[in-house]
């Protein structure tokens, strides 16, 4: 079982999100939480041998669930692994078995829990699977760009995935500023990266509450 509430949130970076949708029902589970599963599912991802477009549909997914539904702490990472089946599901040629869930989640829920909660999601999401993420943008607008800026934004993809919950509308303008930064990221300084991102993310995307129920 992925060791979730093992985890301390004392820096006061932390302190500073603030919830406009994703998180703002959860009075179990915070941002930390969120960061510690999408690290998980990045190394089930990579154990399988997944596409990472996986892992941002996953996420993706597992936001628009937080949004419906109440989640404790002890059923994130069932909730993780009905979002990452529905997309090896319907994306992969060949899926992964119930029980292989179970499994690699060292079976801390039952078959009939997962099965329910996954058709769950499925009412969530309104039983459509195929929602673009601004990972799918992103590779789009960078067929064109050079091999660095192409290193450097999906770098900054997955950073963004493991704490900011970005909403569809706003996925084709962070995919725009990725790239704006990564294609600089030689002439600017480190801190003026960090500031970049920081505005990308105050006014482009959802921050996740860390004010909730410490862990």
């Amino acid at each position: 079982m992925l060791e979730i509430s093992s985890y301390s949130m004392n820096s006061s970076v932390w302190k500073s999100y603030r919830c406009q949708n994703a998180m703002v029902l959860q009075p179990d589970i915070n941002s930390i939480m969120r960061a510690i599963l999408t690290d998980w599912i990045f190394e089930i991802n990579k154990k399988f041998k997944f596409s990472k477009r996986y892992a941002h549909q996953t996420m993706k997914f597992l936001d628009i669930s937080l949004e419906y539904t109440t989640i404790s702490r002890n059923e994130l990472q069932m909730l993780g692994c009905a979002c990452m089946s529905l997309v090896d599901l319907f994306f992969s040629s060949y899926s992964q078995d119930v029980s292989d869930w179970t499994y690699i989640a060292d079976h801390s829920f039952t078959s009939k829990k997962f099965k329910s909660l996954r058709a769950e999601v499925l009412k969530y999401l309104k039983y459509n699977i195929f929602i673009r993420t601004y990972y799918d943008i992103l590779r789009e607008k960078l067929i064109n760009q050079s091999e660095i800026v192409k290193k450097y934004s999906m770098f900054l993809a997955d950073y963004l995935l493991h704490y900011y919950s970005v909403a569809i509308e706003d996925d084709n303008d962070v995919a725009n500023d990725i790239i704006n930064i990564s294609a600089n990221i030689k002439s600017i300084k480190c801190e003026s990266i960090t500031r970049a991102l920081y505005d990308i993310l105050n006014r482009k995307s959802t921050r996740l509450n860390s004010s909730h129920t410490d862990i």
